[in-house]
């Protein structure tokens, strides 16, 4: 085999930079991840409080709460909203897996193992300004 081709140093640089760029492509193809705008974290949040699912609500009320310090504290009344909804949300999360009972890796599966909300308080509501409750859409 003829390895002269090789043994020049802009020859080594190309291929090096090809395979560095093809690495890189391919790399970032495949670590995309969802990014939600605040208004889409506030009402996704909302949608899944709604709908009873806690854990859900505490990921995208704590992603909007970080996202949005400002807004949380230039409108106290509504940052207490969704400060209240976050805290009921992980609350009752943590209330539903520590009262579920822990599985063993080999176990059977228990029906709906996790998804008790047995003994939880009624939530606070989590009302976003500027969207009509009946229709779930913004004013124009």
């Amino acid at each position: 085999m003829n390895t002269a081709w090789f043994r020049d140093s802009s020859t080594r640089l190309r291929i090096f930079l090809l395979l560095t760029l093809l690495l890189l492509s391919t790399s970032t193809l495949h670590s995309q991840a969802q990014v939600y705008t605040t208004d889409q974290l506030i009402q996704i949040g909302r949608d899944v409080y709604k709908q009873g699912d806690y854990v859900g609500a505490s990921m995208f009320l704590f992603a909007y709460i970080q996202k949005q310090p400002a807004l949380m504290s230039n409108n106290p009344q509504f940052g207490a909203q969704v400060q209240k909804a976050y805290q009921f949300s992980l609350d009752a999360a943590r209330k539903a897996w520590n009262a579920s009972p822990k599985q063993s890796a080999g176990s059977t599966n228990i029906p709906n193992l996790g998804s008790s909300t047995q003994g939880l308080s009624v939530p606070p509501p989590l009302d976003i300004p500027g969207i009509n409750p009946k229709t779930q859409v913004p004013p124009k």
